[in-house]
């Protein structure tokens, strides 16, 4: 070959197609690389043309995500190339010199760094102030949007998620990026402020060759409240969830997005976890099937500006996907979703934020609209116009116990949105049991999850799968009680980083019904007002111990076994 022939290193071809897409290549898309001249099969060769690569990110790209854009494509390769890069001796190397220098001193380097995979990049920078810089590399065409996630990928490694790698201007033969590190968000990945972030949008389909206008807005609170808190750091953990009722509300759905590191000392590894959940209370062979897929923690990235992916499952703005598969069962989905509004809500007393709290939650999105398809088993079902909601949970360590009843929709009344909840950090002398309750209604937003109310509400359990509770203020009371059929109850066991276990118990097919009081003043006689009953309803029972009659998946475990799920739920007293 001549030497002026550019060239791609078995280095980028190994983090890619061999680490980074290890088990994904079909045998279609082997078959047609190696028509293209990268065969798999056998040991790879010294060098690679640039056409030959470019060729082969091609095909897998359009393989891979078929119904995505082919920039969006071409992006998520190169992010998914960094996560098997960083698995070769190579990329160990580089990527761990790169979290010692820092941010600004990596994009000194890019040059040296992007050499390690090639004999042809070029870069100039272009600083714009102490966060901000212009990055030129000669690559051409497409695979400006794989080195697009290339670098989005390094410098999350490098520095956290609060860093935009956007292009800006491109040509059929270079291309510019837009490298910001926004001083407002916090190194560890943690809003500070309302104002905190700001993404930016490229406006894909521009001309070749022509400035690309750079639209710069405020990230929403929503957005900004589902950025990764994770830097790092031994001993944490980190959910996000969605909880998908269908409007007939015989069925339901939770999809849960999770990432676990164990604290020095504790057994286990890092890793990161999908889990789903089908409830389907009408049916008389599957009420429910529950099941999770355990992946090591480099399975882990997050998304830009906002989102994160574990494996194939994928969890951002307005949409998510993915699957879980174990034994005979698998549950897959592809759905999109919208929210009323784009500020989290608040469910808990005010001040509660600036307490020392283990665990941390974000309410992102309430009076969410769910479209797409769910498959339990083989079995599709069109999602169309389900309520539900979706949340962020962080923290170091573990609620010990939890109730938790959510309930969107009311047949009486369309506006109606009731949650309710039992939390209790620990169970010894000095840590009090909360009951907030949130509810509101057409008429009024009641306050029963604020002081002082709160001292005056309850919440019990009275029996497995149920509920109760009640709440009064000044001038409005209420009470109600909340169950499930016990056959649609599925459990899980969730680890503390420090080793110990709670027992999780949840059916997303629950019913609720209130009664609502009002008097005119403190000292008159209570009347009924209301009366709701729910059309959906969800359930969650958190503790140390087992709920009698419920099977749980263990820590270790993504499935119940055979016995057990023939196993029929026992009833007790």
């Amino acid at each position: 070959m001549a030497s002026a022939e550019k060239l791609v290193f078995p280095t980028i071809v190994e983090g890619l197609f061999v680490r980074g897409l290890s088990g994904k290549v079909s045998f279609s898309l082997k078959e047609q690389l190696r028509k293209e001249g990268l065969d798999l099969d056998r040991p790879l060769q010294p060098a690679y043309s640039l056409d030959t690569w470019s060729r082969c990110v091609a095909l897998t790209a359009k393989s891979l995500h078929p119904e995505q854009p082919e920039p969006v494509a071409w992006r998520m390769l190169g992010e998914r190339m960094i996560d098997g890069y960083r698995d070769t001796m190579v990329g160990r190397a580089l990527l761990g010199v790169l979290r010692l220098i820092g941010p600004k001193r990596m994009l000194l380097r890019t040059q040296h760094s992007f050499r390690t995979g090639n004999n042809y990049t070029e870069v100039r920078i272009t600083e714009r102030g102490e966060r901000e810089a212009d990055l030129w590399l000669n690559e051409p065409g497409l695979l400006r949007y794989f080195k697009q996630g290339v670098m989005l990928a390094t410098v999350r490694a490098a520095s956290g998620p609060a860093t935009q790698v956007d292009v800006v201007q491109y040509d059929d033969d270079s291309v510019t990026y837009r490298v910001a590190r926004d001083s407002r968000i916090r190194d560890r990945g943690a809003p500070c402020s309302d104002r905190a972030a700001s993404a930016s949008v490229e406006r894909l389909g521009a001309v070749p060759g022509s400035p690309l206008k750079r639209g710069l807005h405020p990230m929403p609170s929503s957005e900004r409240a589902n950025l990764p808190r994770w830097n790092g750091q031994r001993g944490f953990f980190e959910i996000w969830f969605l909880v998908v009722l269908d409007p007939g509300g015989d069925r339901a759905w939770w999809l849960r997005y999770t990432l676990f590191t164990p604290a020095p000392g504790s057994p286990g590894e890092p890793r990161a976890t999908m889990w789903a959940a089908a409830f389907d209370c009408a049916s008389p062979t599957r009420p429910a099937v529950a099941l999770k897929s355990i992946h090591p923690a480099t399975a882990f990235s997050a998304l830009s500006p906002s989102g994160v992916r574990i494996g194939d499952s994928e969890f951002s703005p307005g949409r998510c996907h993915g699957q879980v598969a174990s034994g005979e069962h698998a549950i897959a989905w592809d759905l999109r979703f919208k929210s009323e509004g784009r500020t989290p809500v608040r469910r808990e007393p005010r001040g509660t934020a600036l307490l020392p709290l283990p665990t941390r939650v974000a309410h992102v999105h309430d009076d969410v609209i769910f479209e797409g398809t769910v498959t339990v088993d083989g079995e599709r079902y069109d999602v169309k116009g389900a309520p539900g909601l979706q949340k962020h949970l962080w923290g170091t360590r573990r609620l010990e116990e939890l109730t938790w009843l959510y309930c969107p929709r009311f047949r009486e009344d369309p506006d109606a949105r009731l949650e309710a909840m039992i939390v209790r950090a620990q169970r010894k002398p000095g840590h009090p049991r909360l009951a907030p309750i949130y509810l509101r209604t057409g008429d009024a937003q009641h306050t029963f999850h604020e002081m002082p109310n709160m001292l005056f509400t309850r919440v019990t359990s009275p029996a497995r799968g149920e509920l109760t509770f009640s709440a009064t203020s000044a001038t409005v009371a209420m009470k109600g009680r909340a169950w499930c059929d016990p056959r649609t109850l599925v459990g899980y066991a969730y680890r503390d980083p420090t080793g110990w276990d709670v027992l999780v118990a949840q059916s997303d097919v629950a019913q609720c019904e209130v009664e609502l009081f009002s008097r005119p003043h403190p000292f008159a006689k209570w009347q009924p007002t209301k009366k709701l009953t729910s059309t959906v309803g969800a359930l969650e029972f958190h503790a140390p111990e087992a709920m009698p009659g419920v099977r749980y998946i263990p820590w270790d475990g993504t499935a119940l076994t055979h016995e057990d799920a023939m196993d029929p739920v026992r009833e007790t007293g």
